[in-house]
């Protein structure tokens, strides 16, 4: 532990020297945490919605029969997993394919 702390002094020191010489006189960020986290879920929710589309447009140019054939594939792939105790992919399936 001391080891430690002795080499990030060290490196402190030797930041604080480099600074001194350039006139280099550091500064926070201003950047709130909240801010870049709401960035990323901005983002993610973009690309959520987009994929949702998709589906919903796919799903609307297919026919009853297909769209029979898609959910009973759903069902038997969900109780494939509940068969080998992969629940939460199972419940997955089913939040994805209520029938």
């Amino acid at each position: 532990m001391k080891r430690a702390i002795g080499e990030t002094d060290r490196r402190r020191a030797r930041q604080v020297e480099y600074n001194a010489k350039r006139g280099i006189t550091p500064i926070g960020i201003s950047k709130s945490v909240h801010d870049m986290i709401e960035g990323a879920r901005d983002f993610d929710d973009v690309q959520l919605q987009l994929k949702a589309a998709q589906e919903q447009a796919r799903y609307e140019s297919m026919s009853e029969k297909q769209l029979a054939g898609r959910s009973s594939g759903w069902k038997k792939q969900m109780l494939d997993y509940a068969r080998n105790l992969e629940f939460e992919k199972a419940a997955k399936r089913a939040i994805v394919s209520p029938s």
